[in-house]
Protein backbone atom coordinates (compact mmCIF):
# COMPACT_ATOMS: atom_id res chain seq x y z
CA UNK A 1 0.00 0.00 0.00
CA UNK A 2 1.46 3.37 -1.00
CA UNK A 3 1.00 6.38 1.23
CA UNK A 4 0.44 9.66 -0.65
CA UNK A 5 3.55 11.61 -1.62
CA UNK A 6 4.42 15.00 -0.19
CA UNK A 7 3.39 14.21 3.38
CA UNK A 8 5.54 15.33 6.25
CA UNK A 9 6.08 12.75 8.98
CA UNK A 10 4.32 14.83 11.62
CA UNK A 11 1.19 14.92 9.44
CA UNK A 12 0.85 11.15 9.70
CA UNK A 13 0.17 10.85 13.40
CA UNK A 14 -2.75 10.70 15.77
CA UNK A 15 -2.63 13.83 17.87
CA UNK A 16 -5.66 13.76 20.12
CA UNK A 17 -4.67 10.72 22.20
CA UNK A 18 -1.58 8.77 23.22
CA UNK A 19 -1.04 5.70 21.00
CA UNK A 20 2.12 3.95 22.21
CA UNK A 21 3.27 0.58 20.84
CA UNK A 22 1.02 0.61 17.75
CA UNK A 23 0.09 -2.47 15.73
CA UNK A 24 -1.72 -2.13 12.39
CA UNK A 25 -3.68 -4.58 10.26
CA UNK A 26 -5.59 -4.20 7.02
CA UNK A 27 -8.93 -5.83 7.73
CA UNK A 28 -11.32 -7.64 5.42
CA UNK A 29 -13.50 -4.50 5.25
CA UNK A 30 -10.66 -2.63 3.49
CA UNK A 31 -9.82 -0.38 6.44
CA UNK A 32 -6.57 -0.28 8.37
CA UNK A 33 -6.97 -0.72 12.13
CA UNK A 34 -4.40 0.54 14.64
CA UNK A 35 -4.30 -0.84 18.20
CA UNK A 36 -2.28 0.85 20.95
CA UNK A 37 -1.18 0.24 24.53
CA UNK A 38 -3.67 0.70 27.37
CA UNK A 39 -3.72 4.21 28.82
CA UNK A 40 -5.29 5.45 32.05
CA UNK A 41 -8.45 6.28 30.11
CA UNK A 42 -8.59 3.80 27.23
CA UNK A 43 -8.50 0.00 27.30
CA UNK A 44 -6.33 -0.49 24.26
CA UNK A 45 -7.55 2.28 21.91
CA UNK A 46 -8.41 1.36 18.32
CA UNK A 47 -8.27 3.70 15.31
CA UNK A 48 -9.40 3.15 11.72
CA UNK A 49 -8.11 4.61 8.45
CA UNK A 50 -8.63 4.15 4.72
CA UNK A 51 -5.28 5.72 3.78
CA UNK A 52 -2.86 5.26 6.75
CA UNK A 53 -2.84 9.05 7.14
CA UNK A 54 -6.27 10.07 8.42
CA UNK A 55 -7.24 8.07 11.52
CA UNK A 56 -10.55 8.01 13.37
CA UNK A 57 -10.90 6.81 16.93
CA UNK A 58 -13.26 3.78 16.99
CA UNK A 59 -13.29 2.78 20.64
CA UNK A 60 -11.29 0.27 22.62
CA UNK A 61 -10.43 -3.38 22.06
CA UNK A 62 -11.78 -4.13 25.54
CA UNK A 63 -14.68 -2.72 27.53
CA UNK A 64 -16.16 -3.52 30.94
CA UNK A 65 -17.91 -6.63 29.58
CA UNK A 66 -14.78 -8.01 27.87
CA UNK A 67 -12.17 -6.60 30.24
CA UNK A 68 -9.42 -9.19 30.65
CA UNK A 69 -9.72 -11.03 33.96
CA UNK A 70 -6.02 -11.05 34.70
CA UNK A 71 -4.72 -11.79 38.19
CA UNK A 72 -2.94 -9.32 40.41
CA UNK A 73 -3.60 -5.95 38.80
CA UNK A 74 -0.92 -4.55 36.55
CA UNK A 75 -1.31 -3.15 33.06
CA UNK A 76 -1.41 -4.45 29.53
CA UNK A 77 0.36 -3.08 26.50
CA UNK A 78 2.11 -3.77 23.22
CA UNK A 79 -0.89 -5.16 21.32
CA UNK A 80 -0.33 -7.17 18.17
CA UNK A 81 -3.22 -7.96 15.87
CA UNK A 82 -3.27 -10.81 13.32
CA UNK A 83 -5.88 -12.47 11.12
CA UNK A 84 -5.58 -16.23 11.62
CA UNK A 85 -7.97 -18.95 10.54
CA UNK A 86 -10.76 -16.48 9.77
CA UNK A 87 -10.54 -14.67 13.15
CA UNK A 88 -8.86 -11.53 14.46
CA UNK A 89 -6.30 -12.62 17.04
CA UNK A 90 -5.11 -10.00 19.52
CA UNK A 91 -1.88 -10.72 21.38
CA UNK A 92 -0.80 -8.38 24.17
CA UNK A 93 1.57 -8.15 27.12
CA UNK A 94 0.46 -7.96 30.74
CA UNK A 95 2.77 -7.24 33.63
CA UNK A 96 3.08 -6.18 37.20
CA UNK A 97 6.64 -5.00 37.58
CA UNK A 98 8.39 -2.94 40.26
CA UNK A 99 9.60 -5.92 42.23
CA UNK A 100 6.66 -8.25 41.57
CA UNK A 101 8.16 -9.43 38.29
CA UNK A 102 4.94 -11.10 37.14
CA UNK A 103 4.29 -11.02 33.40
CA UNK A 104 2.87 -12.88 30.47
CA UNK A 105 1.69 -12.64 26.91
CA UNK A 106 -2.06 -13.06 26.56
CA UNK A 107 -4.32 -13.75 23.58
CA UNK A 108 -7.96 -12.99 22.74
CA UNK A 109 -10.01 -13.73 19.62
CA UNK A 110 -12.72 -11.73 17.86
CA UNK A 111 -14.86 -12.04 14.73
CA UNK A 112 -14.28 -8.43 13.63
CA UNK A 113 -11.38 -5.97 13.98
CA UNK A 114 -13.33 -4.27 16.79
CA UNK A 115 -13.97 -7.55 18.55
CA UNK A 116 -15.45 -8.09 20.93
CA UNK A 117 -12.39 -9.86 22.31
CA UNK A 118 -13.79 -11.91 25.22
CA UNK A 119 -12.10 -14.73 27.06
CA UNK A 120 -8.53 -13.46 27.15
CA UNK A 121 -6.15 -16.15 28.25
CA UNK A 122 -2.51 -16.47 29.15
CA UNK A 123 -0.43 -17.74 26.23
CA UNK A 124 3.12 -17.47 27.56
CA UNK A 125 3.86 -17.05 31.27
CA UNK A 126 6.38 -16.95 34.06
CA UNK A 127 5.75 -20.54 35.14
CA UNK A 128 6.99 -21.96 31.84
CA UNK A 129 9.57 -19.39 30.78
CA UNK A 130 10.62 -17.42 33.85
CA UNK A 131 10.21 -13.69 34.10
CA UNK A 132 9.83 -11.08 31.40
CA UNK A 133 7.25 -12.75 29.16
CA UNK A 134 6.37 -9.47 27.45
CA UNK A 135 6.73 -7.52 24.21
CA UNK A 136 5.70 -10.36 21.95
CA UNK A 137 6.18 -10.55 18.19
CA UNK A 138 4.28 -13.10 16.09
CA UNK A 139 6.14 -14.61 13.12
CA UNK A 140 5.05 -17.18 10.55
CA UNK A 141 7.20 -19.05 8.05
CA UNK A 142 6.78 -22.27 6.06
CA UNK A 143 3.40 -22.90 7.68
CA UNK A 144 4.79 -22.71 11.23
CA UNK A 145 3.83 -20.05 13.76
CA UNK A 146 6.29 -18.63 16.28
CA UNK A 147 6.19 -16.15 19.13
CA UNK A 148 9.22 -14.08 20.06
CA UNK A 149 9.07 -12.37 23.46
CA UNK A 150 11.19 -11.00 26.28
CA UNK A 151 13.03 -7.84 27.10
CA UNK A 152 15.34 -6.98 30.01
CA UNK A 153 16.18 -10.57 30.92
CA UNK A 154 16.65 -12.11 27.49
CA UNK A 155 14.78 -12.83 24.28
CA UNK A 156 12.92 -16.11 23.72
CA UNK A 157 11.13 -17.80 20.83
CA UNK A 158 8.70 -20.67 21.01
CA UNK A 159 6.55 -22.43 18.41
CA UNK A 160 2.77 -22.08 18.49
CA UNK A 161 0.13 -24.62 17.50
CA UNK A 162 -1.55 -24.16 14.11
CA UNK A 163 -4.37 -22.11 15.66
CA UNK A 164 -1.86 -19.53 16.99
CA UNK A 165 -3.62 -19.66 20.35
CA UNK A 166 -1.56 -22.27 22.18
CA UNK A 167 2.15 -22.91 22.74
CA UNK A 168 3.30 -26.14 21.10
CA UNK A 169 4.48 -28.67 23.67
CA UNK A 170 7.46 -30.99 23.38
CA UNK A 171 7.46 -34.75 23.98
CA UNK A 172 7.88 -34.05 27.70
CA UNK A 173 4.65 -32.04 27.78
CA UNK A 174 6.47 -28.77 28.36
CA UNK A 175 6.74 -25.74 26.07
CA UNK A 176 9.87 -25.76 23.95
CA UNK A 177 12.11 -22.73 24.02
CA UNK A 178 13.70 -22.61 20.56
CA UNK A 179 15.93 -19.65 21.31
CA UNK A 180 17.08 -17.85 24.42
CA UNK A 181 19.51 -14.96 24.40
CA UNK A 182 20.68 -13.89 27.82
CA UNK A 183 21.63 -10.30 28.42
CA UNK A 184 25.31 -9.58 27.95
CA UNK A 185 27.50 -8.97 31.04
CA UNK A 186 27.48 -5.31 30.05
CA UNK A 187 23.67 -5.26 30.47
CA UNK A 188 23.78 -6.65 34.02
CA UNK A 189 24.64 -3.18 35.30
CA UNK A 190 21.23 -2.02 34.00
CA UNK A 191 19.20 -4.24 36.35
Amino acid sequence: YEIGSGLVGSEMCIRDRRVPDPSVIRAKDGYFYLYATQTKTYWMPVYRSKDLVNWEYQGTAFNKATEPDLPGGGAFWAPEIRFLNGKYVLYYSWAKMNGADISYTAVAVGDTPMGPFPDSKELIGNKEFGSNCIDQFYYEEDGKKYMFFGSFKGIYVTELEDDGLTVKLGNDGKPTCLLYTSPSPRDRSLS
